[in-house]
């Protein structure tokens, strides 16, 4: 009688070591699904972020691309080297950029050249003025 005092006392207090396994098992299991979804969303956010990212310089690039069109066409379109100089100087951030330094490589040679030729322009202009002296010795 105290047996099943026992046994019925445990049934209905929900203290049955077989229920209580059970029970442990599948909060473990909700554990781990929870843990494993968990795993699999942070790892398709990574995935998606990585996308978006690829996509957003790919993006980048292609501007980019289009911006160092717009600067050699406005290049093109100045009449002097101050001109292009003060081109370089309103495209300062874009121009700074490799992908446009490398599509206007040749301009911008062209741009130093330039200057090159004024500033010997200069320097002969300012020797017919004012002749250099030579020293003796």
């Amino acid at each position: 009688a105290v047996v099943t005092e026992a046994v019925v006392s445990t049934q209905s207090t929900g203290y049955h070591r077989d229920g209580d396994t059970r029970k442990v098992r599948h909060r473990n299991e909700e554990f781990h699904d929870i843990n494993g979804t968990e795993r699999v969303r942070r790892e398709q956010a990574r995935r998606m972020f990585e996308q978006e990212f690829f996509e957003f310089r790919a993006l980048v690039r292609d501007l980019e691309n289009q911006m160092a069109h717009v600067m050699r066409i406005c290049f093109d379109r100045c009449a002097n080297t101050s001109a292009h100089i003060r081109l370089l100087e309103v495209f300062a951030g874009v121009s700074g950029r490799e992908s446009v330094q490398r599509a206007l490589s040749d301009k911008l040679s062209s741009i130093v050249s330039g200057m090159m030729d004024e500033v010997l322009d200069v320097k002969d202009m300012l020797d017919r003025i004012y002749p250099p002296q030579t020293t003796r010795t």
